[in-house]
């Protein structure tokens, strides 16, 4: 399959690159980051190569995309770096752009749901009870490398943060109920962003359906201690 998509859009470029519309190619350029698994780069090298050639299309057209597009090859330039980041920085106006865009979506996508309230409460009454060497919780912060806020960030006694992520059910694939590797792409890029900036056990995710399944105080506490205890 990623030979064909590869084959399909390297004809496309190499026929005309107009035929890719800017979404189109934003998209494409942001699944094989997707698809890359941990910033080492498209595994093929044929994907290797039809990064570098859509991220030189996408410096080309450096004056043609809008916010989420921009957003995009931020995130792009973060997973695959190599050839692709160095094609993606010989545009010093797109790498402006890409940086305010990335300004843009977090000032503006600032959301907190009852379901992140409930765990941040849960969390801080933990701290009250000294249950975990936890100095503060924050919500909707601001991490370094990360394209959005991350729903909940606690402070270790010794210096370390844990990012603690309330994944709704956007955030999984529909048809592979209650599993917590089913997430989509948006999501891995998250995570692994998460993880990256914070370190391996920087990140704890909290799926809707277990959550779901606390009904009382003692009950959520007990299921964050457990969650947190090794981190």
């Amino acid at each position: 399959l990623e030979a064909a998509v590869c084959g399909r859009l390297g004809e496309l470029l190499r026929q005309d690159p107009e035929l890719l519309a800017a979404q189109a190619l934003c998209n494409s350029l942001w699944a094989l980051a997707v698809l890359a698994g941990g910033g080492g780069g498209p595994a093929s090298p044929a994907a290797t190569a039809l990064a570098s050639a859509l991220a030189r299309e996408a410096v080309r057209r450096r004056e043609g995309f809008q916010i989420e597009e921009l957003c995009q090859l931020w995130q792009v330039q973060q997973e695959l770096g190599g050839k692709v980041a160095e094609a993606l920085a010989r545009s010093p106006d797109l790498n402006a752009a890409m940086e305010a865009a990335v300004a843009a979506e977090r000032a503006t996508k600032s959301t907190t749901s009852s379901t992140q309230e409930q765990v941040a409460e849960a969390l801080k009454r933990l701290l009250q009870k000294g249950c975990l060497p936890i100095g503060f919780v924050q919500t909707e912060v601001v991490v370094e490398g990360v394209l959005g806020r991350a729903d909940i960030v606690a402070g270790w006694s010794d210096g370390r943060r844990v990012a603690i992520e309330v994944d709704g059910p956007d955030h999984f694939l529909a048809n592979r109920k209650d599993d917590p590797s089913a997430v989509g792409g948006s999501t891995a890029l998250r995570n692994r962003q998460l993880r990256r900036a914070l370190g391996e056990g920087g990140l704890v995710c909290v799926p809707y359906w277990e959550w779901y399944g606390l009904r009382t105080p003692s009950a959520q506490e007990a299921y964050l201690l457990q969650q947190l205890q090794d981190v």
